[in-house]
């Protein structure tokens, strides 16, 4: 986690991203680029906002600094730069279901965490940044990146000295598939292998949701959870349902953030 790439449209949502994202830096000694995309004519003076800002929150820390502003597509731009295997992390700033101030939606945001090659953190205006990730939550799944997601997470569960907990809902008459019961079992070995504190946690349906994000949700606030870490692309057939339920873990009114990979 050498190199975080920073996404900054001076709203109190990219503030806290950027809050969060020095917190990482300090703790694995990264380097840390802000990129603003504006239109080509404010260029110059977004330039010089951007060094105030760096100004204000990086003195004294020790962080090296780049900042990039860039004209163009948003969302283009961005894409490109989530591509980019410069950086090994990209922290954004959501401001809830209605996303990014600049035409971000959670639909965007999925977008781009779906399509990004590093590790994607989103945070909320709300969510309190932190050194360390104590406590972090991996719903189980079937898809077949889930192992990649467990792998993604161990820099920082390492550093956070953290207890990963994987966590699964029963439906009634419902089994788990072998493909998330594999998943499971698999990510379970690999935390144990590194030392990482892992077990298993089950819990019978109980929110009236045909899908799973709000008693996820539920289940992190009540206990405390620091980090929220799912597959972005959808598993099974039920791809648009699948969707919709991971917006609103990325749009989230908990404060939580998501790890995306």
């Amino acid at each position: 986690m050498n190199s975080i790439l920073v996404p900054f449209d001076f709203t109190p949502a990219t503030e806290k991203a950027l809050q969060q994202a020095l917190e990482i830096a300090q703790t694995h000694e990264s380097r840390l680029t802000l990129l603003h995309i504006c239109s080509e004519k404010d260029m110059l003076q977004k330039q010089e906002q951007l060094n105030e800002v760096i100004e204000k929150h990086g003195k004294g820390t020790g962080i090296s600094f780049k900042v990039w502003v860039k004209g163009g597509d948003i969302l283009e731009i961005l894409e490109q730069e989530l591509s980019n295997r410069e950086f090994t992390l990209a922290v954004l700033g959501t401001h809830g279901p209605k996303g990014l101030r600049q035409f971000f939606f959670g639909s965007d945001i999925l977008d781009l965490v779906r399509n990004s090659n590093i590790p994607t953190l989103v945070v909320q205006e709300q969510t309190q940044p932190k050194a360390a990730f104590r406590k972090i939550l991996m719903p189980a799944g079937a898809h077949q990146s889930y192992l990649h997601l467990a792998e993604s997470l161990l820099q920082l569960a390492q550093k956070s000295l953290a207890e990963v907990v994987l966590y699964d809902i029963r439906r009634p008459k419902e089994d788990l598939s072998d493909e998330l019961l594999s998943n499971r079992k698999k990510a379970l070995d690999f935390f144990d292998h590194h030392e990482i504190h892992c077990r298993i946690v089950e819990e019978p349906s109980t929110a009236v949701s045909f899908g799973f994000a709000k008693q996820t949700l539920l289940f992190a606030e009540q206990n405390e959870f620091d980090l929220i870490a799912i597959v972005p692309a959808a598993s099974g057939e039920y791809t648009s349902i699948a969707a919709a339920e991971k917006e609103r873990f990325l749009s989230n009114e908990n404060g939580i953030a998501i790890w995306c990979a």
